[in-house]
């Protein structure tokens, strides 16, 4: 579980003495009233200078406690934010970094005593987060992100209140709203390194791969000596199908440390899946292999079926030990917009290749691709289209080379990676056409069709848990396609998560009341026939 943390405590704002709580010190006293008028009797000549002697000395207390909580020593912190606390009750920050320093420590519970009974006159959105904290520290996250929200409103701009709010709402289940708030928290925090880290396991707990390998090198370039994270980074890398990029991140591990077992268990699981896929290759044309549940599997499966996470620190918790190594610089996936030229051609062939098709056969579309592609100055872009062409001309053998020479000569092509995904399913091959179309869905992360064709494909072969983040992701772009909606509700059934699957239907009856399939499939979930 990702561990709720505390932001670096404020600075403290020394154009002012502190001693609004001394009420012999002639600052604190009505205007107009000085010492003059309180009577020449009274000896109190002393007492202002006594004041901010003690403001100052506060003062430093307050600096050596901020000191020590940025140095992680929390118990020395917390005792002198506890003086400052006890000799000036009225100190805010003093109260924040008591208890902060509490949190840390572990100690939810005095935190709750503290700040519980009066948390409805809490003004401060960063106390009202620490109550918050407490609350998440005891798997309370219904109270965890109701304190967290409204501490986000009274304090928009604090990012670390606003990614622990993302944390919280991930425990409650609220996934999608949980990585819209973490996007959100990013840009407002500085050490957003360890909060990369969290967002990449949340990507590879929905089997968001790309954006996984994303995020975690973003933290890997603060804290390269993370050798647990460069494992989950190898991880990410070999399911987004870069797999000799995952050999590489592991080999460097182990120069790091050589006897590294999760990292040798890794490269020996490459190794054997190379071995497999030779053998394979070997085999006769036609011979299938047999998988549980039906189907075949043309390849071996990806060589790294689960990892253990672990605890990955957030941020602003623990940092790992720097280290001078670094990472292999892997490119960046670029997105082609409206004004990219190979776009305009593709838009310029379909169009001539619509006309040939409105006055002639597919033969002659594809005579005319075929005459295109040598000479064309984006033959991705023919060959894409080409390979549609073969498709629908049950060419797959054709449609196959001509997608495989479009991602050949441009690799971020993503219309040509889901085209080449739904052809090879077609085929049964059907371990590579999950991989082809992750990679779709990563290069173009508005591609819906790729995604719901990826969702399909992974409940046809039982892969409940990978489809259903997919299927949500689509539904929140398209929520009143109710045929999409049954069937999550049916991996909700296959994963035995009834109270989901009847909230799908009951979704689907609510659009669409005379929906049969949904009426008896409510009738067999409220009977538990199902």
């Amino acid at each position: 579980m990702s561990r709720c943390t505390a932001a670096r405590v404020r600075p403290i704002d020394r154009r002012a003495p502190r001693c609004g709580a001394c009420h012999a010190c002639p600052d604190s006293l009505p205007s107009g009233v000085g010492r003059a008028a309180m009577g020449a009797d009274v000896a109190l000549d002393s007492a202002p200078q006594e004041c901010h002697v003690m403001a100052e000395e506060m003062d430093v207390v307050l600096e050596r406690a901020q000191a020590a909580f940025d140095a992680r020593d929390y118990e020395q912190a917390g005792g002198l934010f506890k003086e400052v606390l006890d000799a000036t009750p009225g100190d805010s920050e003093a109260r924040l970094g008591y208890v902060r320093c509490l949190n840390e420590q572990g100690n939810g519970d005095a935190v709750k005593a503290l700040l519980e009974p009066t948390q409805d006159e809490i003004d401060d959105g960063r106390l009202l987060a620490e109550l918050a904290r407490a609350f998440y520290a005891d798997e309370r996250f219904e109270e965890s992100v109701a304190l967290f929200s409204t501490a986000s409103e009274k304090a928009p701009d604090d990012g670390h209140i606003r990614a622990n709010y993302g944390f919280a709402l991930w425990q409650k289940g609220e996934h999608t709203q949980a990585l819209d708030t973490l996007k959100e928290a990013l840009p407002l925090v500085q050490d957003d390194a360890l909060l990369s880290a969290n967002m990449g396991q949340i990507y590879l707990q929905l089997g968001m791969w790309n954006e996984a390998v994303s995020s975690i090198e973003r933290y890997l370039i603060d804290f390269p000596n993370d050798l647990r994270l460069r494992t989950v980074l190898a991880f990410a890398l070999d399911k987004a199908g870069w797999r000799e990029e995952a050999e590489t991140v592991l080999d460097e591990i182990l120069t790091i440390d050589p006897e590294h077992a999760e990292a040798k268990a890794q490269l020996a699981a490459l190794a054997e899946v190379e071995d497999a896929s030779d053998a394979l290759a070997a085999q006769p044309a036609g011979e299938a292999i047999p998988v549980v549940g039906g189907g075949i599997a043309p390849e071996a499966p990806s060589p790294i079926d689960s990892l253990d996470l672990g605890a990955i620190p957030a941020f602003g918790g623990a940092s790992p030990t720097e280290s001078a190594v670094g990472l292999p610089d892997f490119g960046a996936i670029r997105v082609v917009d409206d004004t990219d030229p190979a776009k305009q051609l593709a838009e310029e062939l379909l169009a001539k290749v619509t006309t040939i098709l409105d006055e002639e056969d597919v033969p002659a579309a594809i005579a005319y691709l075929e005459s295109e592609r040598a000479k064309a100055e984006h033959p991705a872009e023919v060959l894409n289209l080409l390979g549609k062409l073969l498709t629908e001309d049950d060419d797959y053998e054709g449609a196959l080379e001509a997608f495989r020479e479009a991602i050949e000569v441009d690799p971020f092509h993503a219309q040509a990676q889901s085209n080449l995904g739904v052809l090879l399913w077609q085929m049964g091959e059907f371990e590579e056409a999950t991989d082809t179309l992750r990679k779709a869905i990563e290069l173009d992360t508005e591609d819906m069709d790729g995604r719901i064709n990826l969702a399909l494909i992974c409940h046809q072969v039982g892969l409940y848990e990978d489809a259903v983040p997919l299927y949500t992701q689509y539904l929140d772009q398209f929520p009143e396609n109710t045929e999409i909606r049954m069937e999550l509700a049916t991996c909700f059934v296959e994963l035995e998560e009834m109270d989901a699957a009847i909230r799908e239907v009951d979704t689907v009856l609510l659009l669409e009341p005379d929906n049969e399939a949904a009426q008896k499939r409510m009738d067999e979930l409220s009977a538990g026939t199902t």
